[in-house]
């Protein structure tokens, strides 16, 4: 009886929880792109199925707002990777799909039309043929500065385009991602000189003994002797 009262009552809380969660991705607000990647998909199905749905845990956003979710999703949003570490092949799989997503949750098609344009500008855009990574981490990047930008500013006075695309804060972006992996080389290259130069104090090379001073040949040495080259008398 008791058992079956508090199974009632868990489920009647857990209907009312659900009931107050929205889907960031209705509200229009900012939602990364690691769950429209393969791997977020993946993790999201595999948690939906384990056996821990009924459970849930205690957490807080970045207001220090405390509600209860699934630990199941707290689980997925853990492992979540920002946009900005993202690569290109991850990007290239969750774009598309959180285009479809913005359509199904009735996003304004012209808030679509600009996601679409700014992310269709980037991947033209001729540092997708870098041979080196950082034009694509500069594009990566930009994108998610971009688009937290737009969120911040939606609904509020100002507002922020996507579409176009800002060119120079790219280049920057590059310039400074080449300058910090140069420095991170350069300090590893001063920190292997230290240690050798340490090690050679601590253990300096001694230097060989001076070889023995070479014997002249024995028939110079007999040839030289003042008592051959004597005069008779």
């Amino acid at each position: 009886m008791h058992h079956r009262r508090r199974t009632r009552t868990y489920q009647a809380r857990r209907a009312q929880e659900e009931s107050e969660q929205v889907s960031p991705i209705q509200q229009s607000d900012y939602i990364e792109l690691y769950y429209f990647t393969n791997k977020g998909l993946a993790e999201a199905e595999t948690s939906s199925r384990s056996g821990d749905n009924d459970a849930f845990t205690l957490t807080h956003d970045k207001n220090s707002h405390h509600s209860f979710i699934p630990i199941t999703a707290a689980k997925v949003k853990d492992s979540v990777i920002p946009d900005k570490d993202l690569t290109w092949v991850e990007f290239d799989e969750a774009a598309p799909r959180l285009l479809q997503a913005m359509r199904k949750n009735n996003w304004d098609e012209e808030q679509v039309q600009s996601h679409l344009q700014m992310w269709m500008a980037l991947s033209a855009h001729e540092y997708c043929h870098d041979p080196d990574e950082f034009g694509k981490r500069a594009l990566i990047v930009y994108q998610d500065t971009a688009r937290r930008r737009w969120h911040a500013l939606l609904g509020t006075p100002q507002s922020f385009d996507l579409v176009p695309i800002n060119k120079g804060i790219i280049k920057e972006l590059r310039d400074d991602l080449l300058h910090k992996a140069n420095k991170v080389l350069r300090d590893e290259a001063i920190q292997v000189r230290s240690k050798c130069f340490t090690s050679q104090r601590q253990h300096p090379l001694t230097s060989p003994p001076n070889p023995p001073a070479p014997q002249p040949p024995l028939l110079h040495s007999i040839t030289a002797m003042p008592w051959l080259h004597a005069k008779p008398l």
